[in-house]
């Protein structure tokens, strides 16, 4: 009965947020006082329902699932549902605010708007560690004339402050065009994320981050890049924070798998891990069967990395872009079969479509391989990616 309520409720908010998503787009021209979801939307509200019956797995689902942008301002986090423009649902202040849908908040936010805060609220940390362990798509924006934002949570540590300002001198000085850093006592920063490297990827882009006290690292990608390199090196190879202090590490970028699995295997004291555009190359011999092999075998290489990794979560997404020669494509299919068991295999007229999910616990590894007749078309080319 407990699993039916729930699924009732989650079906019910569905068409709430549906009807309200038609109502704004069909009345473009409303108050901002008239575009809410309800009359709900403000921090007491949400304490209240968190401690009622079932209001707290609601406003957990509508977080996870609807409100999923978030703005930081004036001691406030705000949570926003996209449709035809942007509506508040919950908010919560330094006042009045539950700690686990805190940090609910930041596992699961698709976009974070940051104003430049030098008194944030108590409960950052907890919104810090659930941005920590993101791992949808997420984009920050900053709102200061710096492009490399810095928020204290200690105002009184002035020696912290005084680094982090002369740190963004040398970020500007860097291949980084913004980040956005929470900093805590004693110089330790529990979230830094960058975004935007200027292409193409070298070392030296990363060297701000020698001896720095990281606990999560997020190097974001940008909105579109299609024509950007793919990342062949390891990034904490010449310049690395202290490793000792790095929990969370999540990387947008593309890289090579080969180079994926070095860093697994290299550095094992993360507890959350997650590579969004791993790549494996595209084979350079004429014949399927060695692509094949080939391809298994670095899967599998790269999932015993995942596997052996201690972290608790290890999300990996692999794709692979292969050729297949004109004289080989009446037989490619059932030779991929043969070869590929396990996963979701579709035939069209040019391609071939592989698809398969991996998982051991909170481990997983996502995978799509495309096999193309003769030359990859041009409306893939997006796929394709030269070596920084």
């Amino acid at each position: 009965m407990a699993t039916l309520q729930i699924n009732l409720l989650q079906e019910a908010l569905e068409v709430a947020f549906t009807k309200k998503r038609t109502h704004f787009q069909t009345h473009p021209n409303l108050q901002p006082s008239d575009r809410l979801f309800w009359r709900l939307n403000q921090p007491l509200h949400a304490v209240y329902l968190a401690i009622y019956s079932d209001g707290y797995l609601m406003l957990a689902y509508i977080i996870q699932r609807f409100a999923t942008h978030v703005v930081i301002k004036d001691g406030l986090i705000e949570c926003y549902a996209s449709g035809y423009y942007n509506f508040p649902v919950i908010s919560f202040s330094d006042h009045y605010y539950i700690r686990s849908l805190i940090t609910h908040t930041g596992r699961f936010c698709n976009s974070v708007d940051t104003y430049l805060i030098y008194e944030p609220a108590d409960y950052m940390l907890d919104f810090l560690a659930g941005l920590g362990v993101n791992d949808t798509f997420y984009n920050f924006s900053l709102f200061s004339n710096c492009p490399h934002q810095t928020i204290s949570l200690i105002t009184l540590d002035y020696y912290a402050l005084e680094f982090f300002q002369n740190n963004d001198a040398i970020l500007k000085n860097s291949d980084v065009a913004s980040s956005l850093k929470y900093i805590y006592r004693n110089r330790l920063i529990p979230f830094l994320a960058i975004k935007n490297v200027k292409q193409p990827v070298t070392h030296q882009a990363f060297e701000f981050l020698t001896y720095l006290r990281i606990e999560s690292l997020h190097i974001l990608s940008t909105t579109d890049d299609s024509n950007k390199c793919t990342v062949k090196f390891d990034f904490f190879y010449r310049f690395r924070p202290i490793m000792e202090y790095l929990r969370n590490f999540r990387c947008d970028l593309k890289i090579y798998a080969e180079t994926v699995i070095i860093m697994l295997n290299r550095y094992n004291l993360f507890t959350f891990v997650s590579f969004r555009q791993v790549w494996i190359k595209k084979s350079t011999s004429q014949s399927l069967e060695v692509k094949l092999t080939s391809l298994r075998k670095k899967l599998l290489e790269l999932w015993h990395a995942i596997y052996g990794h201690p972290a608790v979560m290890v999300h990996v997404n692999c794709k692979s872009l292969q050729t297949i020669d004109e004289t080989e494509w009446r037989v490619a299919l059932d030779k991929v079969c043969a070869v590929m068991p396990g996963f979701r295999i579709v035939q069209t007229a040019k391609m071939i479509t592989c698809k398969a999910e991996k998982s051991y616990g909170m481990k997983t590894l996502k995978t799509e391989v495309i096999f193309c007749r003769g030359t990859a078309p041009n409306k893939l080319a997006w796929k394709m990616s030269q070596p920084c």
